[in-house]
């Protein structure tokens, strides 16, 4: 049996695991591991996989495989729905112009659990979040950055995280910077028509009758 190893190297089974190789090692696991799925479970484990350490390999979904020995990455993650080519939060909160502190708040817990760096990806935010990311961002900066979370959970948007003053973003406020930020006027809705004041002495003015 022919097994293929790191670098292009070939192993047989006179010589398979005993160079001690941690490379060998690793693609045996990862090998035995995937075996017993089926193709769809293996790709989703394997994107997993590289998503978690922040790469792409290059032929992924079908595409082509680098030569042997080689591998070029790419950024690990696609866009999410509705924040496009989004890198920083000043970015963010340009395209979804938030009116309120509440609204950027969710912005904040937002783009920390999807589209920050990864080594600054989380998803519970705190009072210093607040101050750091509307600073960024150059979003005025509330009184009370604690209260301000106390009011985005009191309106449905945070959930409380997994230590005290700490918040995670629910799928309301998900689907509320996903998909309803930037807020536009409803659709059909009119201004009101001013009513103009009626001449005087026409409408509205009584008429004495003639005696």
């Amino acid at each position: 049996m022919v097994a293929y190893a790191p670098l292009g190297r070939v192993v047989t089974g006179d010589n398979a695991g005993g160079d001690n190789d941690p490379e060998f090692d690793a693609i045996t696991a990862i090998v035995g591991a995937l075996k017993p799925l089926d193709d769809e479970a293996r790709q989703r484990v394997l994107d997993y996989a590289l998503r978690r350490l922040g790469l792409k390999a290059v032929g992924a979904h079908g595409g082509p495989l680098p030569p042997a020995g080689e591998t070029t990455l790419t950024p690990a993650l696609p866009d999410p729905p509705g924040a496009v080519g989004v890198r920083d939060i000043r970015t963010l909160g340009e395209q979804k112009q938030p009116k309120t502190a509440i609204e950027m708040a969710a912005l904040v817990g937002y783009y920390l659990a999807h589209l920050a760096p990864e080594s600054d990806r989380k998803v519970d935010i705190t009072a210093v979040d607040v101050t750091k990311y509307f600073h960024d961002a150059n979003f005025p900066l509330p009184g009370s950055p604690s209260m301000t979370l106390v009011h985005a959970r009191n309106a449905g948007y945070f959930d409380v995280g997994s230590s005290k003053g700490s918040y995670k973003l629910n799928p309301v406020g998900h689907n509320l910077v996903a998909h309803r930020l930037p807020a536009s006027a409803s659709p059909g809705s009119r201004p009101r028509a001013r009513r103009l004041a009626a001449p005087k002495g026409k409408a509205g003015s009584r008429t004495r009758k003639s005696r």
